[in-house]
């Protein structure tokens, strides 16, 4: 698995590493969905206005 999965759907970010149940990672679909490891593009992403999953990627969690 990845280090990062994106749902562009929701604009959120999941680190695998840490992932809970309740990130529910499974339901997003295909097309919403990209699994990276590059930090950059991670990082680009939250220039973009992305938000850290609350339950596994709380450092870029914004609300």
């Amino acid at each position: 698995m990845a280090k990062y999965v994106i749902n562009h759907n929701t604009k959120e970010i999941h680190r695998t590493a840490y992932k809970t149940n309740n990130c529910q990672i499974p339901e997003i679909t295909s097309s919403h969905r990209e699994d990276t490891d590059s930090d950059g593009r991670v990082a680009q992403l939250i220039r973009d206005g992305y938000n850290g999953c609350y339950w596994c990627y709380r450092t870029q969690h914004t609300g």
